[in-house]
């Protein structure tokens, strides 16, 4: 399967300390009600892309959310 994700946020809309975990969790939420988070539906399918925030040592990440818009079969090739 080949799966297509859409951004809901962008690469440095959320920078958490490494120690916050919420941001991997199944249905990652918030707990800032201001804060950036993924579309809270039921069933969504998400994508949770983390990465360091700073190119040397870092203890802070930048986290980026995004949803499934489209699957497709490979084709066996």
């Amino acid at each position: 399967m080949a799966y297509t994700y859409r951004l809901t946020t962008g690469g440095d809309d959320l920078t958490v300390s490494f120690t916050d975990t919420w941001v991997i969790d199944a249905v990652p939420t918030n707990l800032d009600p201001d804060g950036v988070q993924p579309p809270q539906r039921t069933g969504a399918r998400l994508v949770t892309l983390t990465t360091c925030s700073e190119l040397f040592h870092t203890d802070d990440r930048l986290v980026a959310f995004g949803v499934l818009v489209d699957r497709q079969r490979r084709s066996a090739s």
